[in-house]
């Protein structure tokens, strides 16, 4: 047991510092092209000269960025909108509750009218 957390450790240090590819949501295509989460191609490789990250990452981090905001953005319009319908439901029971209480007052005037006839 030892030796196995000594050498996992030593590879955890090790790849500690190492940076992932690819560096955000991208796709490595056959022909070696670099395609960003939302389609677009981030890098075309040409003759004798591979993608390199270093080259590609800030767009790659900006169209990220670009497209979590877009999702909250949508999230908050979504919430807003729930809000709204929770908000209109409860003015609908409101309006029905008074509508009720208005009927049974004049319900109950009906009925101290009738008793008084009588």
């Amino acid at each position: 047991m030892r030796r196995f957390l000594t050498s996992s450790t030593a590879l955890s240090v090790a790849l500690a510092s190492a940076v992932p590819y690819p560096i955000t949501a991208q796709v490595l295509t056959a022909d070696g092209y670099v395609v960003a989460s939302d389609g677009s191609v981030l890098c075309a490789p040409a003759e004798g000269a591979p993608c390199d990250p270093a080259n590609f990452g800030d767009a790659a981090r900006a169209i990220d960025d670009a497209i979590a905001a877009q999702a909250a953005a949508q999230a908050e319009a979504d919430a807003a909108a729930a809000a709204q319908a929770e908000a209109d439901a409860a003015a609908a029971a409101q309006a029905e509750a008074d509508a009720a209480a208005a009927a049974q007052v004049e319900a109950d005037a009906a009925a101290a009218a009738q008793a008084e006839a009588d």
